[in-house]
């Protein structure tokens, strides 16, 4: 009998104490509310583009980006709430590419997008994997 995994456990550092926070992806990929299987394009402090799989459907206005641990694919690495700028649609033939602004982007962990920043000054590839969460 085989099963399929229908959430991610993120743990975030909120005042040096973990907290699990579970994002039901499963069902939010069946009512058409996540993208899954992007890639990470670019990411400042104020903002990122997302290579989107030409499959899936577009992202809504609003929306959380999951940026996925360079290191491990299966661990959140960090969520931003994020807001849909422009969207490519002939990108390439096999994504589309979105800009996104992120909200309330003095409140991020500047640390860690930081470190996100300097993983794509050192790597020749970009193959951080990333998620779509509509809101």
């Amino acid at each position: 009998m085989t099963s399929t995994a229908n959430a991610h456990i993120d743990f975030a550092d909120t005042d040096n104490s973990h907290q699990s926070r579970r994002i039901d992806l499963l069902s939010a990929w069946l009512f058409g509310k996540v993208n899954t299987d992007c890639v990470l394009a670019n990411i400042s402090r104020y903002g990122a583009a997302v290579l989107i799989p030409i499959q899936e459907n577009n992202p809504a206005e609003t929306l959380e980006l999951i940026i996925m641990s360079p290191e491990n694919q299966q661990e959140i690495f960090i969520k931003i709430c994020a807001q849909l700028r422009w969207i490519d649609i002939k990108y390439s033939k096999k994504y589309k590419k979105a800009g996104l602004e992120f909200q309330n982007a003095d409140l991020l962990n500047h640390h860690t997008v930081d470190s996100i920043m300097e993983y794509f000054s050192r790597q020749k590839r970009t193959d951080i994997k990333c998620n779509l969460l509509n809101c």
